[in-house]
């Protein structure tokens, strides 16, 4: 059967396709309201049952859609998984798991949220559809909606959410040795300090947070800098030869300009950069702590409150703080090179795929460079949050004539709960993006206005476009 291109898709059948997803999720609504976790063991069938012939019916109906794999593993995941994976324009989309997972309640009581996730805001998205509405544009709104969900933690959640989401952590094991696999539960039992007795606690936190993915930590960020690779600024319009370049790193629209990060291979600098004006950047500043979030019905975020960005004895938060300037002084073999480069294209690391970092599957070598890495800060665990409050983003250019200025207010971006920051510290220049809690936008929004309003000479500049692309890590081989 001839794939219909997602590309040149007719009107109508993409039209079909999303009322389908949309029809789709009122029948698991209408599901998974009738049959809870009451009994569930009897209604499990019963769930497996309805997932496979929604699943079935909507795969038979458009079959013909380029964005499905290959028929044989289609079926496969269909019966043994009950979803459908769909590629389009911005990533993939499983039909109905990436919505089902948070109504799905036909399961242990400790594996679903003490409280139901509020999803009336995704209702009254499903309804009001406008007409032409492509593929593309109507999954990257749905998955913008499921990103604002917010799941109310309980306790034990709240105390291993605090543990996964410390650097130091993520960056070594209790013996003070680096860190190069996911920590186990018995290591996050230990880290929590509990006894083995409460192993069993903690393990349903932990399936809890995985499973919904609130929190991730097979996630990696590293420094391609300590490999010779230069990082700059540059600022501009839009520019369509640095977003088709293999340097591309980072790119933030403003509303008249737009701010790159391009990281490139330090002998390529003269012809790539010889066009632009751009910045040196010096050091990378970056930083995950969810210690304010509490279990708390009314407000999980009351402990936080936002920086004053005029104190003089604002201290930073602990966070990395990596040096751009500095290439690593270990000479490395064409093998480990290999490793290295292999590594730089995972954005996650796992026991499962450490050993496809060697083409020759050579597990001692990678166990040796990759502790290599992490002991001296060029790679490590990084965890990935969502689902907990902090989904709002806002992305900042600044430049300040006054030092002390600059380094006061990057100490108090330092305070977010989730903070990125690349900083020439020479001429204080700042690109950089924070996560904060929604009920402190306007706030912290005021308090940006306050600063301008006193310092006139300090350009700060505030991006709310989700046209952004943000990396942690950089692919060696291009």
């Amino acid at each position: 059967m001839n794939k219909v291109n997602l590309h040149v898709l007719t009107e109508s059948v993409q039209k079909n396709i999303i009322n389908d997803v949309i029809n789709g999720y009122f029948e698991c609504r209408e599901f998974f309201n009738k049959y809870t976790n009451q009994d569930y063991e009897i209604h499990t069938k019963k769930k497996k049952t309805f997932l496979f012939n929604i699943c079935i019916a909507f795969y038979n109906k458009h079959k013909s859609f380029s964005g499905f794999f290959e028929e044989e593993l289609m079926l496969k995941l269909i019966k043994k998984h009950y979803y459908v994976p769909m590629k389009f324009k911005s990533g993939g989309f499983e039909f109905p798991r990436s919505f089902t997972s948070f109504i799905d309640r036909i399961k242990d009581i400790n594996q679903i949220p003490a409280i139901n996730p509020d999803l009336g805001d995704i209702d009254s998205y499903m309804r009001n559809i406008p007409p032409e509405c492509s593929i593309n544009d109507f999954l990257h709104g749905l998955f913008k909606q499921l990103k604002r969900l917010n799941i109310i933690l309980r306790k034990r959640e709240v105390e291993v959410l605090h543990l996964l989401s410390n650097l130091d952590f993520l960056q070594k094991k209790k013996d003070g040795s680096p860190r190069i696999t996911v920590p186990t539960d018995s290591e996050i039992l230990t880290g929590l300090q509990l006894s083995e007795k409460q192993a069993k606690r903690v393990e349903r936190a932990i399936g809890l947070l995985f499973n919904l993915k609130i929190c991730s930590i097979a996630g990696i960020i590293m420094n391609p800098a300590k490999f010779g690779y230069y990082f700059a600024l540059i600022d501009d319009k839009y520019n369509n030869e640095i977003e088709k370049s293999n340097f591309l790193f980072w790119k933030i629209p403003f509303s008249n300009s737009c701010s790159y990060i391009v990281c490139l291979p330090f002998e390529k600098t003269p012809e790539f950069l010889s066009n632009y004006n751009y910045i040196p950047l010096t050091h990378w500043l970056w930083n995950v702590s969810m210690t304010d979030y509490e279990s708390n019905k009314e407000n999980v975020w009351a402990n936080f409150t936002l920086p004053n960005f005029l104190m003089d004895d604002l201290a930073p938060a602990k966070h990395r703080k990596w040096n751009l300037t500095e290439k690593d002084k270990k000479i490395f073999s064409p093998k480990e090179w290999e490793i290295i480069i292999e590594l730089s294209r995972m954005n996650n690391l796992s026991v499962d795929n450490l050993n496809e970092l060697s083409s020759k599957r050579d597990h001692k070598s990678v166990i040796h460079l990759s502790e290599y890495l992490v002991k001296n800060e060029i790679f490590q665990y990084y965890p990935n949050v969502n689902y907990i409050g902090i989904d709002y983003r806002i992305c900042f250019r600044m430049h300040s004539e006054d030092k002390n200025l600059f380094k006061k207010i990057v100490n108090g971006f330092l305070a977010f709960p989730i903070v990125q920051i690349f900083i020439n510290d020479e001429i204080n220049e700042l690109l950089g993006y924070i996560h904060l809690p929604r009920h402190t936008v306007s706030l912290f929004l005021d308090s940006i206005d306050d600063l301008k309003d006193r310092h006139k000479s300090m350009d700060i500049r505030l991006s709310f476009n989700s046209n952004y692309i943000l990396s942690r890590c950089f692919n060696l081989k291009n």
